[in-house]
């Protein structure tokens, strides 16, 4: 459905229409097309220059964004000699790839506009011809976008935590976590989850079964999670087990249809709280002494928190320096972490550090080696 647009707002008014004439000049010259997709934005970029009569040359940048979250284009163009100008329509789906229309109402702004008439239309084929040259490079993005959209979609989500074979002391709640392999293009909170449980029931039969329950969850929304200076969708919400044995599968899907498989089952238990009087003990289980892993890749960290009762966190060690891999107001002490190693750790040898809050309890494990990962081309 089609949506008139407005104008929000109109930087250096006269300079930009007296732009926008020149851009349909023959004399201008225009580079190649660079975009980027992702679950809030798509980015277009181009850039040009302009012949003056004195042979000069001015050059332009033109930046095109369709945001999702609200559904708008924002068209921008900045000169190096200080030309510029802004335009934003209210729109739905991308303009770019699609037929769409968010025509702003800005003639009673900006007369020399008439010159011109389709750029009142931010979204028109005059502004979208500067970006993509020709109807066959738009179709060939819009496929290369519709192809990210369809990707994998036959994995499953990917359960985060609990870990499989994983346990907990009971705390009253735990936490199930869930998120997509691949980086989104479409709003993380277009996404829901549905979660199911069974309950291990030792009395049950000669050997016990499972029986379905206790929880059937449908209503998980995705959202936004930024990790390693990549966006990621996740989906998180809080259950309170009793001590026992359990397992739960998760699915999800789009709100345009697309659905995602189920997961395989994964196990967890909830221990009894363990007594005040036995004494804490806190050790790093994974990774182990001498491990490697490559930045980039996901560091599973596991370790035994018995009888503690407050928050852990977690670090790099190199001579004097630290490498926080939690916040300084850790994490849960529920035994594991998952952390991708971000591009902003150095290559080397490190000593991984696991430790309360206060700093009551610690555990090391020596020589953990970080690389670069490098591609082998032909």
């Amino acid at each position: 459905m089609k949506e008139a647009g407005t104008m929000k707002r109109f930087t250096f008014c006269v300079g930009f229409c007296a732009l926008l004439f020149l851009c349909i000049g023959i004399s201008l010259s225009y580079g190649s097309l660079e975009y980027t997709f992702s679950s809030t934005k798509n980015v277009y970029k181009t850039d040009s220059y302009w012949t003056h009569n004195d042979n000069s040359k001015e050059h332009f940048d033109f930046t095109y964004i369709y945001y999702k979250l609200p559904r708008k284009a924002v068209f921008e163009i900045k000169s190096d000699r200080g030309q510029h100008g802004i335009i934003e329509g209210k729109t739905s789906p991308d303009p770019m790839l699609y037929d769409s229309s968010c025509a702003s109402a800005i003639k009673k702004h900006c007369p020399l506009l008439d010159w011109e008439p389709d750029f009142k239309d931010v979204c028109g084929q005059a502004v979208i011809k500067q970006f993509m040259g020709s109807g066959s490079k738009r179709a060939s993005v819009r496929q290369e976008y519709e192809a990210a959209k369809q990707a994998d979609l036959q994995f499953p989500p990917e359960i985060i935590s609990p870990e499989d074979n994983s346990s907990q002391a009971a705390s009253g709640k735990t936490e199930i976590e869930l998120g997509l392999k691949k980086i989104p293009v479409t709003p993380c909170k277009w996404w829901t989850f549905t979660v199911v449980f069974d309950r291990w029931d030792e009395s049950a039969g000669s050997n016990g079964e499972w029986k379905s329950g206790p929880f059937s969850y449908t209503s998980f929304q995705g959202f936004e999670h930024e990790e390693g200076g990549t966006v990621y969708c996740r989906a998180k919400y809080f259950f309170d087990f009793k001590p026992g044995k359990y397992r739960f599968r998760a699915k999800a899907q789009n709100a345009d249809g697309r659905k995602l498989p189920w997961t395989p089952w994964s196990t967890f238990s909830i221990k009894l709280a363990v007594s005040p009087n036995i004494p804490s003990v806190l050790n790093i289980t994974s990774p182990g002494t001498g491990e490697s892993f490559f930045i980039g890749e996901i560091m599973r960290i596991r370790w035994q928190g018995l009888g503690i009762d407050q928050r852990i966190k977690i670090g790099l060690i190199q001579g004097g320096n630290i490498t926080p891999v939690t916040t300084a107001n850790g994490v849960e002490n529920k035994g594991y972490w998952r952390w991708i190693i971000p591009s902003s750790v150095k290559p080397g040898k490190y000593r991984l550090a696991v430790a309360t809050l206060d700093n009551s309890q610690k555990d090391f494990v020596n020589n953990i080696k970080i690389k670069m990962k490098v591609d082998i081309k032909d």
